[in-house]
């Protein structure tokens, strides 16, 4: 009985695969995946004992600050005097006292040397007073 190979001769050998080998695609993945895993430790490991060397090392500062460093207190209190607040909104006293007598200023507190007025209420105050006057000089341009 004879066996009938189209498009070879009787006496050729079978074609080889070229390229690699599965074997050896398996060996480099193998010897791939050890090298991942011994870099992730490698880093771990480093992260770690960076962690550790920051937690224990206590960070000073040679800066030094000025002796007679001042801080403004007016800046940081909620309330201001009736003649702060005169000087806060560049206006005279009598008009602060004429706002808290018409409502325009409404959170105050009455004290023994006059009003001790809040500088919120200061500040809405005078954006309302500027809104109302832009508005009064748009009506006037039309």
């Amino acid at each position: 009985m004879s066996q009938y190979r189209s498009g070879s001769s009787s006496g050729s050998q079978p074609q080889r695969r070229q390229g690699i080998p599965g074997g050896a695609i398996l060996l480099s993945a193998i010897i791939l995946g050890i090298c991942i895993l011994i870099a992730g430790i490698n880093i771990g490991s480093s992260v770690k004992k960076l962690n550790e060397t920051i937690s224990g090392t206590t960070f000073s500062s040679t800066y030094s600050s000025p002796d007679n460093l001042q801080i403004n207190t007016a800046a940081q209190r909620k309330y201001l005097t009736q003649n702060e607040a005169a000087e806060y909104l560049n206006v005279s006293a009598g008009v602060i006292s004429d706002a808290i007598a018409d409502g325009k200023i409404d959170e105050y507190i009455i004290t023994s040397d006059g009003y001790s007025i809040s500088v919120e209420a200061l500040d809405d105050y005078f954006a309302d007073e500027a809104y109302a006057i832009q508005t009064k000089k748009n009506s006037s341009d039309n």
